[in-house]
């Protein structure tokens, strides 16, 4: 028998573990208050391409992606919240970027791009305060 798993959707699970144990809705609510300079520290600089895109959807929506987050995967609540942040996501993709997600994948980058951001946004004002 061979057990095998999909590193994206491993990655997205252990991203909303952190996210759900380690950060409230006040802490996404303040996503919105990071400014344009802090945006520009490296706590705060994606490493590559699929954390650029969640990463931009995380500061453009980021309760959005905690409300996905929240929800149990393949219900009512999860196809709610997909179908609300689909339109979103048009605005994060930069020229020459391909995206391709079923819901598992989207939903795993994106809790990523959220956990990044959540993370990068308290060094910053560690850092800062």
């Amino acid at each position: 028998m061979e057990l095998g798993y999909d590193p994206v959707v491993a990655v997205g699970t252990i991203s909303e573990f952190f996210i759900l144990n380690g950060f409230d809705a006040n802490d996404v609510d303040r996503i919105t208050q990071i400014t344009a300079d802090q945006w520009q520290e490296p706590e705060l600089t994606p490493s590559n391409s699929s954390e650029a895109f969640g990463m931009c959807v995380a500061q453009a929506q980021p309760q959005m992606i905690y409300d996905l987050v929240r929800s149990v995967p393949d219900s009512q609540d999860e196809n709610t919240a997909v179908r609300q942040l689909v339109p979103m996501l048009g605005q994060c993709l930069t020229d020459g970027f391909e995206a391709n997600f079923d819901v598992p994948g989207l939903r795993s980058v994106l809790a990523f791009g959220l956990y990044r951001t959540l993370e990068g946004a308290s060094s910053v004002r560690r850092a800062a305060g």
